[in-house]
């Protein structure tokens, strides 16, 4: 499966994690009504 995936790799907790980090930011306070998709590339394959 791991091949199937454009950055070669599961995604991690971490990954995740990192996200919530910045959506919890002043960095994003900005951002509106937004999907955000984090499956390693795959929607653009």
């Amino acid at each position: 499966m791991r091949r199937q995936v454009p950055l070669r790799r599961f995604g991690e907790v971490g990954d995740v994690g990192h996200l919530v980090a910045y959506l919890s930011s002043d960095a994003a306070r900005f951002m509106t009504g937004q999907t955000i998709v984090m499956d390693g590339g795959q929607t653009i394959a």
